[in-house]
């Protein structure tokens, strides 16, 4: 049930990670975007991480210290970056087609390579 749980989340944020773009300025839109979705990924990862460990039972620092795997960390950084990559040519997709048909096909490109 947690794993669902987590994959209906996670599928939720994904699927309307650029929604604030419709509501950003006309200068904000586009590539320039892209900066302040990353700030909020980064301001959204401490909370969502910290309630992953709660919930499965590691509520103390020490316990979620001794789960943090530093030798993950370049594999995790280029993920990002990939993802920082991705979410770039979706936005240009965007603005090419339209918001529907690019999330479509991004989610696609997930389902179809493993992701």
């Amino acid at each position: 049930a947690h794993l669902c749980g987590m994959t209906l989340i996670c599928g939720v944020m994904a699927g309307s990670i650029l929604i604030p773009m419709d509501y950003a300025d006309e200068e904000f839109c586009g590539i320039v975007f892209l900066p302040s979705m990353a700030i909020g990924a980064m301001l959204s990862v401490v909370p969502i991480s910290l309630g992953q460990f709660w919930i499965e039972g590691k509520s103390s620092f020490d316990a979620i210290g001794k789960e943090i795997r530093l030798d993950a960390l370049p594999h995790g950084m280029l993920t990002g970056a990939l993802y920082g990559v991705a979410i770039a040519c979706n936005i240009k997709a965007i603005i090419a087609l339209d918001y529907a048909t690019a999330m479509v096909l991004m989610q696609t490109q997930i389902l179809v390579s493993g992701g």
